[in-house]
């Protein structure tokens, strides 16, 4: 496969990424959304400008390479990079709530319910990271708005190691929906990590 088959899969792979986080928040409204999409678009559109230029550069790298070493090392070069580009996509989640944070909030909530959609119940106990403290509150009215149903949610005094997102458990703590960004990452190179080998390994 062409240089340019594996830039356009790369670039699939990170818009439908955005896709997922963008529709998984919803915007209250409509000013707020749109705002919300430009930013993504941009830091989509600064993500695969890099993508090119790494790519560009690994090229020249993998042919010097491959003329002496052969196809084994240009194969490790190509995992090497495929972890540094997801890392990256790593990176670019854990800023989120940072440099978003209103985004970040509807996403929380978002996250939230689908943890109370895959339980059973009208209690519930949600595990955040210490950042999130700040905007718990309101992310739990948002949730109660969007769920439109008498549910009580407690705060739990333990704190989540992760960079966002929230673990949801049923009142007595039995069942448990892991919904952070590592465990979203996770799961999507899981899905994707074959794919995108098979493609690099055809394009050796």
């Amino acid at each position: 496969m062409s240089i340019e088959a594996l830039r356009l899969e790369i670039r699939k792979a990170a818009e439908e990424e955005a896709k997922r986080i963008l529709e998984d928040a919803e915007q209250k409204a409509k000013n707020m959304l749109n705002e919300a999409e430009q930013k993504a678009k941009n830091i989509i559109e600064k993500k695969i400008q890099e993508t090119m230029r790494k790519l560009e550069e690994k090229e020249k790298v993998e042919l010097a390479i491959a003329r002496i070493d052969g196809k084994k090392k240009v194969l490790d070069i190509k995992s090497k990079y495929l972890e540094n580009v997801l890392k990256e996509a790593e990176n670019r989640l854990n800023k989120l709530p940072l440099e978003n944070p209103e985004l970040y909030k509807n996403v929380l909530s978002d996250f939230i319910i689908e943890g109370i959609k895959n339980l059973e119940g009208t209690k519930f106990v949600i595990k955040i990271t210490p950042r999130d403290q700040s905007i718990i509150n309101e992310v739990i009215n948002i949730v109660k708005s969007k769920l439109k149903k008498n549910i009580e949610i407690t705060v739990s005094s333990e704190f989540l190691n992760a960079s966002g997102g929230v673990i949801v458990y049923t009142e007595d703590m039995r069942l448990y929906y892991i919904n952070t960004f590592e465990s979203r990452l996770m799961k999507f190179k899981s899905e994707n990590r074959g794919k995108i080998l098979d493609i690099l390994l055809k394009s050796s």
